[in-house]
């Protein structure tokens, strides 16, 4: 499993208008969970999830093809996120989609504070991980709702948050399969 957060992040290169990008931010683990590498340089590592050691960033292959026009050695290069400089550790793969939103760069999901992550009012965090073979989408809803109760047991802010899981298919396809299946 790995958490991740969805959001905007502006990019400016030397040559370029500054413009704001879809990005997310993910642990180290969540690719290979999701069973996918760069296709240049590498994923992020434990010790970038560590706030100070978190300025680095994966491309889309349509931003690296875009923004860096290709170039094999990008890896490595500066570029300024959100107004610091951040290091290029890798490129996706050609039509990697990450779920429904049109990511086109990652950063280490890193917090500043401890502080930050202790309080119980934070709902920008989505959760995906891997079913064990054998494990449906419903017995994991309910294993996940027995937890969710617990937590709200102990953390009654937390009443009536509850888990919902989604087949990475039926989240990229959602409401529209029907008609998918109908046009194939």
């Amino acid at each position: 499993m790995g958490a991740f957060s969805n959001g905007g992040i502006s990019m400016s290169l030397e040559g370029h208008t500054p413009e704001v990008l879809t990005s997310a931010s993910i642990p180290a683990s969540l690719f290979p969970t999701l069973g996918v590498q760069p296709v240049l340089g590498h994923s992020f590592t434990d010790r970038n999830q560590q706030w100070g050691e978190h300025r680095v960033a994966i491309l889309s292959y349509g931003l690296w093809e875009r923004s860096f026009g290709g170039d094999p050695n990008v890896v490595g290069r500066q570029v300024h996120l959100g107004g610091e400089l951040y290091t290029i550790t890798g490129v996706m793969p050609r039509g990697f989609r990450f779920f429904k939103r049109p990511v086109v760069i990652w950063t280490p999901l890193a917090f500043a504070t401890h502080d930050y992550m202790n309080t119980r009012n934070n709902r920008f965090i989505w959760v995906a991980g891997r079913l064990k073979p054998g494990v449906t989408a419903q017995q994991a809803d309910s294993d996940l709702n027995v937890i969710a109760a617990r937590i709200a047991k102990e953390f009654p802010e937390n009443a009536g948050l509850g888990v919902r899981t989604q087949t990475f298919r039926d989240n990229l396809v959602g409401n529209v399969r029907p008609a998918l299946l109908a046009i194939f």
